[in-house]
């Protein structure tokens, strides 16, 4: 009777810190037209269509915005303050946040062949500052970017520190000489999210609940899309979404038999 109580106190304990998937949106619009209202709309139309299905996914907020933090009406504008920007999206990152969890970025507007993103500036800093406050947070970040030339002035990914390749991921709407057209991405998020939501084993083959890099790319592939080759990771076995619960971080010690690696679903049954 001992061991049966002990056993499942195991199974409620391991039940209580599952490892779900856990997302947050934040859509950023730096280009003042319909257009990025309403890509933002269709990624949030997609969320709540998840929510629905069950995914633990919650937009965090909708903002207009520029290299300042929030949007301004300027009529000449010579600073180019991307800190302010940095610690806007940082600020941002903190509501809500959970554990384990993976925060999307989605920037909305025009971009250009230079490498430049409408009242932001460069990509290239654009991508550090995002960079930076998710180190800031040790938030694990995927940079949805809806801009023509999407990946025009994009620099390495190993010009990032160690800690920021870590966390962050990004999904480009297009390469460097195309231009974006409005209304995809969303719908294309909402592939993914309705995938998650529903346990699809085309994102998560091997049922984990966790989906690395090289997972996420492959279903990119099969959406039809170039997306596939418009998603960048530090690594092919780079977490983008869940498998940083609690339960998974506390190492299995077993008392009884020898010692061996055990998946992140294992529960150690007592030995009679």
């Amino acid at each position: 009777m001992r061991y049966l109580l002990a056993f499942l106190f195991m199974l409620v304990a391991t039940s209580c810190f599952a490892s779900d998937v856990k997302i947050r949106v934040l859509a950023l619009k730096h280009s003042k037209e319909n257009m990025a209202q309403g890509d933002e709309d269709l990624a949030f139309r997609s969320i709540q269509r998840a929510r629905e299905k069950g995914l633990g996914i919650k937009p965090i907020g909708g903002h207009w915005v520029n290299r300042d933090g929030i949007m301004r009406v300027v009529l000449v504008d010579f600073e180019w303050n991307i800190d302010k920007f940095r610690e806007f999206v940082s600020e941002q990152m903190k509501i809500d946040a959970e554990s384990g969890d993976t925060v999307i970025v989605f920037t909305i507007g025009h971009g250009f062949r230079q490498g430049k993103l409408d009242n932001l500036g460069d990509r290239a800093d654009v991508l550090r500052a995002i960079a930076q406050a998710a180190a800031e947070n040790d938030q694990r970040t995927l940079w949805w970017q809806l801009s023509c030339y999407g990946t025009a002035g994009m620099p390495s990914f190993t010009s990032l520190s160690s800690k920021e390749q870590e966390l962050l991921s990004l999904v480009a709407s297009s390469d460097s000489s195309t231009p974006s057209p409005a209304g995809v991405e969303g719908t294309l998020m909402g592939k993914v999210f309705d995938a998650i939501a529903e346990d699809s084993k085309e994102i998560d083959p091997n049922g984990d609940d966790q989906i690395v890099a090289a997972e996420f790319r492959n279903f990119l592939r099969s959406s039809g899309t170039r997306r596939a080759d418009l998603f960048f990771a530090s690594s092919e076995d780079q977490v983008i979404f869940g498998g940083r619960s609690l339960a998974n971080q506390i190492p299995i010690v077993d008392r009884n038999n020898p010692q061996a690696e055990y998946p992140s679903d294992y529960i150690p049954a007592p030995r009679r």
